[in-house]
């Protein structure tokens, strides 16, 4: 019976809680429902009305196996910091298993966590050993469900991570409520004793009508733009709109998760007269890709695919592909094939004029870089990629 199955703890910080109850869903189907997770932040799993704290604490004492969603924010966040205490101290020595999300690494774990068997699910085939450990230890056998896709779970698993990993946690602590109320006095906002609100909008204005990173025409047209959608983004809270923007003035760049990043790419590129970019075997699988690269197109695009088996790639593009891709020549976009054959992966960017250069890393994270010299330097990489294509 699922309800007498052993029981497994996730302990995460408050900002990962997404990625918590993704990973408790997968563990459950992944074991064929004889596992029992454990998330304090699920909804579906609170009785309303019981002693909170006496919940954690019984479920952490019963657990075989406790996961820890190491990340920036949990590493700070005291009670999941408490709740691995609990586990230490637990005289049934329950397996306690460190995962690294949101960008964090092994090398920055912290004590006791060190001396832990941690993991990196930093793609589909980790992610599947971490599952497999964890039934392992609960001693269910650990022949995963074959019905599972798990292309599309570590997809689903990567995409919960990546709203954290595009904001530095100290900028995102330094923008919250308390600190802007202690310093309202020094902000100049137009009238003091705002609600907070009414703080995070008029800053939010404020950085918008200032953002510039070369002083250009360009700067006023993509935060018009790009600042509006912000504003209106109904699944960001208002601290982490400042953050993103307060972020972006600091580094002089900007920094988009995967799912975000070609509606900031198209923004960015409507607004210049030239757009090159390179696109890769693994930019192709992606479905959120694929009006971006096969879309109605300017004759100021220069495309180059850079793929494994070049040209005959496009014998496994689908029929819709192809006549996007015709459409666009025949309207003037100039596309090229190069068969890419060294081992390290191919570069992946964009020019945007000479304005700016994005860089698709390949965790999917975006970086749009507003330097003359990043575009100089891309630019210069991209014609002589571009010489040794073919024409389509």
């Amino acid at each position: 019976m699922p309800g007498n199955g052993p029981l497994i703890f996730v302990s995460h910080a408050d900002e990962d809680r997404e990625v918590a109850i993704l990973l408790k869903s997968l563990i459950t189907r992944a074991s064929g429902g004889r596992a029992r997770v454990y998330v304090s932040s699920d909804i579906s799993a609170k009785r309303f009305g019981e002693n909170w704290f006496r919940r954690i604490r019984e479920n952490l004492s019963e657990a075989k196996a406790v996961i820890f969603l190491a990340s920036p924010n949990s590493l700070k966040a005291s009670w999941a910091l408490l709740e691995i205490g609990g586990a230490l101290f637990n005289t049934d020595r329950p397996k306690i298993i460190p995962i690294c999300i949101a960008g964090l690494t092994i090398p920055e774990l912290i004590d006791p966590l060190t001396g832990l068997d941690a993991s990196e699910p930093s793609d589909v085939v980790r992610l599947q050993s971490v599952v497999r450990s964890v039934l392992e230890r609960c001693r269910i056998p650990a022949k995963l469900r074959p019905t599972l896709d798990w292309a599309s779970e570590y997809i689903a698993f990567r995409d919960a991570q990546e709203e954290w990993v595009t904001i530095d946690h100290r900028i995102y602590s330094a923008c919250s409520v308390n600190t802007l109320r202690h310093l309202e006095p020094v902000l100049q906002l137009a009238r003091s004793g705002q609600n907070d609100e009414s703080r995070y909008q008029e800053l939010i204005g404020h950085l918008l009508q200032k953002m510039t990173f070369h002083g250009s025409p360009i700067d006023d047209r993509f935060w018009a733009v790009h600042g509006n959608d912000i504003r209106e983004r109904r699944d960001w809270v208002l601290q982490r709109k400042l953050a993103y923007l307060v972020s972006a003035a600091k580094e002089g760049k900007i920094v988009t998760a995967r799912k975000d990043s070609y509606a900031v790419m198209d923004v960015l590129r409507q607004q210049v007269s030239e757009y090159r970019a390179t696109a890769t075997d693994e930019e192709l699988q992606r479905p959120e890709s694929q009006k971006f690269l096969f879309g109605s197109a300017s004759p100021s695009i220069f495309r180059l695919f850079i793929l494994r088996k070049g040209a005959e790639a496009m014998s496994g593009f689908t029929k819709e592909q192809k006549k996007a891709l015709d459409d666009q020549v025949l309207s003037g976009v100039e596309v090229r094939f190069l068969r890419w054959e060294e081992e390290a992966a191919p570069p992946n960017f964009g020019l945007y004029g000479n304005v700016a250069v994005g860089q698709l890393a390949p965790n999917g994270v975006n970086e749009i870089l507003f330097s003359a010299d990043a575009v100089k330097n891309r630019r210069n990489q991209f014609e002589t990629l571009w010489q040794r294509g073919d024409k389509l």
